[in-house]
């Protein structure tokens, strides 16, 4: 039988692979398509920089909003549980491309990877990571637990949208 710890491991890993499969080919028109009108995306603001929409609930998110969600929040994650403890939202320079977006999602997967592959079954019980926007003194289960749930529900959500979306 297998540890708790082997089976997040095996939940997260297996996640990824699953949506980096679903990843394969995506295009800059599927990236930015909005499903509907007002879809929460990822827009080029008047400073240079490309920033999510935010504000109340999500609009229908774009593959865009959700790549750049789900790779920002692995970001976070890693800073705060093994990194330096500072990473922000606002100190993200989130991409503008689907290349782009690709490459910071492996760039923040393969580092979430990476620490949690460090991790010990004794560890689950500590609260390793002190994001004040996330699992601030929870233990390190909870926070692999909900990481996981993350990637789950964005990857199925992104999936979805490639699925609906229909070249023009």
């Amino acid at each position: 039988m297998s540890t708790g710890l082997e089976a997040l491991n095996a939940q997260l890993q297996t996640s990824w692979f699953m949506l980096w499969a679903g990843l394969e080919g995506l295009s800059e028109e599927e990236y930015t398509w909005e499903p509907v009108p007002g879809s929460w995306s990822v827009r080029l603001h008047a400073d240079g920089f490309w920033k999510r929409d935010t504000g109340g609930p999500p609009v229908a998110p774009t593959i865009a909003w959700r790549i750049c969600t789900l790779a920002g929040t692995q970001g976070l994650r890693h800073a705060w549980t093994f990194g330096a403890h500072h990473l922000q939202w606002k100190d993200i320079d989130l991409p503008g491309s689907a290349a782009c977006a690709l490459a910071f999602l492996e760039r923040a997967s393969a580092a979430w990877l990476h620490g949690v592959a460090g991790i010990t079954a004794a560890d689950l019980d500590k609260p390793l990571c002190d994001w004040p926007g996330g699992p601030q003194g929870r233990p390190f289960a909870e926070t692999l637990w909900w990481t996981n749930r993350e990637l789950i529900a964005a990857g199925a959500e992104i999936l979805l949208l490639r699925t609906l979306h229909q070249p023009s």
